[in-house]
């Protein structure tokens, strides 16, 4: 598995929205290419720009018609994308994966996302959260708001379900302590870059081989 992601703010001339679905879909078939490469897969890199994107049932994406130009050997390729602020990243790998990532400093900001509605990320932890995590958030802040939106984010994206499964079925904490493993989901922090809370997740634990800047 490799992960990729892209700074907007490290190109200060740059109008590209990276939330924007066309320029999503641009970072991720650049990163489709280079995964591809560093696994020495069987498709041709020309291809690539013909890859259909499609979406499942709660909306996971997926690579329609990327088997027609590989062999029939070849595992399917899973990925699955998040963006916040400037930020873009998806994860790559041959098992079904999820990946959330929250710029810090996003929690004290208006946005149209779910998590900026309001300021008060306690109400927000109230309503989508279960009672233990809410109790955890008003104990440790914000920081641990986020810390359990990307757990949560990540696993409903590896899984595929969506917000349709509903983030108070399921608890991230355990014991007091964040947990490693949720039904049989492994669930990943990684260090992506300064001011980013960043998580994925795998029904396997494997870990990440590397992580690309795009464009670098």
């Amino acid at each position: 598995m490799y992960i990729y992601y892209y700074n907007r703010e490290r190109d200060k001339n740059s109008k590209i929205k990276v939330s924007n679905q066309k320029n999503s879909h641009m970072f991720l078939k650049e990163a489709l290419k280079d995964y591809i490469k560093r696994k020495q897969f069987g498709y041709r890199q020309e291809y690539i720009n013909n890859i259909k994107i499609e979406k499942g049932l709660h909306g996971k994406p997926y690579f329609s018609n990327l088997k027609q130009y590989g062999s029939e050997s070849l595992k399917p390729i899973s990925f699955s994308i998040s963006h916040s602020g400037n930020y873009w990243a998806c994860i790559i790998g041959e098992i079904e994966v999820g990946i959330d990532i929250e710029v810090v400093n996003n929690i004290n900001c208006k946005s149209n996302d779910i998590l900026m509605k309001t300021r008060n990320y306690e109400a927000i932890a109230k309503r989508f959260f279960t009672r233990n995590e809410y109790e955890f958030v008003k104990k440790y802040g914000s920081d641990a708001f986020l810390e359990i939106w990307t757990r949560k984010e990540a696993y409903i994206k590896q899984k595929g379900t969506g917000f349709s499964e509903g983030l108070n079925t399921f608890e991230v904490i355990e014991s007091g302590k964040y947990a490693e493993k949720v039904k049989g989901i492994y669930i990943n922090k990684i260090d992506l870059t300064h001011g980013i809370k960043a998580v994925y997740c795998t029904k396997e634990k494997k870990q990440v081989k590397d992580i690309i800047n795009l464009f670098e």
